[in-house]
């Protein structure tokens, strides 16, 4: 019999969902073992439930959902996203800026494969929902792993994340609250990425010669409030967070309705964007260069305190 030869591209994707492990994990169910499923994300197990509104739409529209539905989703779907949204507290969003996709995994997957390159790289940490190292490798990129260790409950250390950027870096993935450990990460954390996120600009800055007027944000972390105002005042310029603060995976689908012909080209998308809060600095300029100076000299003191290992 011929053997199948596997894509070369599945080679650095581990995901332990129907390998050894869980064919072991299966056996000692079978035995009468009890197994905590940690290699799958699956919240409903723990009792947490899909929002009633979103799950009435669902079921409202089953009749109408055999036959392919629009684009961006079935319409109720994308109304019962808002309503969620609002009770959040979020505002100035309608249905028409809402994508429904197929699960967390398939978008991360989308935005990756418009994002890389081959070899670029993408720093993702580790303990690690194990789909973000599988999708960057299967989309030709490259994980390149940042440790967060039990001994610091979890939280990554700015350091290690800062010596592995490389000019291959596209991406950091900060995942706050973390899956899986579950850890918060603290202010100090926080504020080290503001501080990193200084040093970030100032060298764009210096090669560009064009000032920062304001900033505008994206990503899970944006979630975060006090992150936010630390940036603002760390940058001393306005951060600005959009109404769509995932704006990788709407970047990608904007890519798609360009490419169906949905919108006529890139001009005709700006007026999609929306913000939907801003923070303004609070800090004087003496207090943002003390603060930057005595961040500095914390780094350069917490340099080569470790002594080597004997032998």
């Amino acid at each position: 019999m011929r053997t199948i030869r596997p894509s070369a591209g599945l080679a650095n994707v581990k995901y332990e969902i129907r390998g050894d492990l869980a064919r072991r994990a299966h056996e000692m169910e079978r035995l009468g073992y009890e197994i905590v499923p940690l290699n799958i994300g699956n919240p409903g197990v723990f009792g947490f439930r899909t929002p009633e509104t979103m799950r009435l739409a669902m079921i409202e529209n089953l009749k109408a959902s055999e036959a392919y539905s629009h684009q961006k989703g079935i319409f109720p779907a994308r109304e019962a996203v808002v309503m969620q949204q609002q009770s959040r507290g979020v505002r100035g969003v309608s249905a028409d800026e809402v994508f429904m996709g197929n699960g967390v995994s398939e978008l991360i997957d989308l935005v990756l494969r418009a994002l890389l390159s081959t070899d670029d790289e993408v720093l993702v940490p580790t303990p690690d929902y194990p789909l973000w190292t599988a999708a960057v490798n299967l989309n030709r990129g490259r994980a390149v792993h940042y440790p967060c260790r039990p001994e610091n409950g979890f939280e990554p250390d700015p350091q290690e994340i800062e010596a592995l950027i490389t000019s291959r870096t596209r991406a950091i993935v900060v995942i706050n609250p973390n899956n899986p450990t579950g850890a918060v990460y603290s202010r100090a954390t926080l504020e080290a990425i503001g501080f990193q996120t200084r040093d970030v600009l100032d060298a764009m800055t210096r090669d560009s010669g064009v000032r920062l007027e304001v900033l505008k944000v994206d990503g899970g972390a944006t979630v975060n409030d006090l992150l936010m105002q630390l940036q603002a005042d760390i940058l001393g310029v306005p951060v600005v967070r959009p109404v769509v603060s995932e704006t990788t995976a709407l970047g990608a689908a904007y890519a798609a309705g360009i490419a169906v012909g949905f919108w006529p080209d890139l001009e005709s998308l700006r007026g999609n964007w929306k913000a939907d809060r801003q923070w303004e600095p609070r800090w004087t300029a003496d207090q943002r260069e003390d603060a930057y100076a005595r961040w500095k000299r914390a780094v350069e003191r917490s340099l080569g305190w470790v002594e080597p290992a004997a032998g």
